[in-house]
């Protein structure tokens, strides 16, 4: 069985408890994250973003040179 994802403020909590000044600075840096992710889900909301399309990993496997130039050559060395 799963165990439940722990709220916001557990997760405070617990990074609060590390210790009196690093308790403090992860606090900071994760309402910073927090507020940061919220100003970036305004400005674009994941409605807005396109899914991605599934990928044919059996038939690349299958057609590597059909599909792409996945040729990989060994760069030319440097003369010194």
């Amino acid at each position: 069985m799963k165990n439940p994802r722990p709220t916001l403020l557990d997760r405070i909590k617990k990074y609060y408890s590390a210790g009196p000044f690093a308790g403090i600075a992860l606090v900071f840096v994760v309402v910073l994250d927090i507020i940061f992710y919220a100003i970036l889900s305004f400005f674009s909301p994941s409605k807005d973003i396109e899914p991605a399309m599934n990928f044919p990993y059996v038939e690349f496997a299958e057609n590597r040179e059909t599909y792409s130039d996945l040729k990989f050559q060994e760069l030319p060395k440097k003369k010194q």
